[in-house]
């Protein structure tokens, strides 16, 4: 039986001629080839530059109104479940909003987004239309659906997507209050 290694290691400084028809030249040639193709992904990946995302965040801030209502339950099971967040005449929160973007810097920029451009989107795209709202009546959003804190996250996700770089990452986190939050998507 023949050395493989050994024959390997003689294609690195040069083969010897032999009958390359043989099965044993066949398998020499295979892996020469093999470690010709593996040290060129050595040296590229060496030679790459690693690819690190990074994180950047736009926090807004807006005031709404808004009132938590299942039309088809009564008033009482209504405020069961609702609380005083369903009360007929509505309720505001000062919300705050947190828009993440993740992706790999630009390498002409060093931006992953820029943030002007990000403010802008979430102004239009945000503040225009849910600023001293009320959700309920003044948006097209939550005549039907429930302006519940997630729901609104969601929302707010769909406006923001439909003009941020599909190929960059996006999260946005909604403070209702200080202590309550939610985050999408999860």
């Amino acid at each position: 039986m023949w050395n493989i290694s050994a024959r390997a290691a003689e294609t690195v400084e040069g083969p010897r001629p032999r009958d390359n028809n043989s099965s044993e030249g066949q398998i020499i040639s295979v892996i020469a080839k093999m470690h010709r193709i593996f040290e060129e992904y050595v040296l590229a990946s060496i030679k790459r530059k690693p690819m690190k995302k990074v994180a950047v965040f736009r926090r807004e801030h807006f005031n709404a109104a808004h009132r938590l209502f299942n039309p088809a339950w009564d008033d009482g099971r209504n405020a069961e479940v609702f609380g005083k967040c369903s009360n007929p005449h509505y309720h505001g929160h000062n919300y705050e909003l947190v828009v993440k973007v993740t992706g790999v810097p630009d390498p002409d920029t060093g931006y992953v987004m820029d943030m002007k451009v990000l403010s802008v989107i979430t102004s239009e795209e945000v503040l225009a239309r849910f600023d001293h709202k009320n959700l309920n009546l003044d948006t097209e959003f939550f005549r039907e659906l429930n302006p519940t804190a997630e729901h609104i996250a969601i929302v707010i996700y769909d406006l923001l997507r439909a003009r941020i770089d599909i190929n960059l990452e996006l999260q946005v986190r909604l403070y209702e209050t200080e202590r309550n939050f939610v985050e999408y998507p999860a």
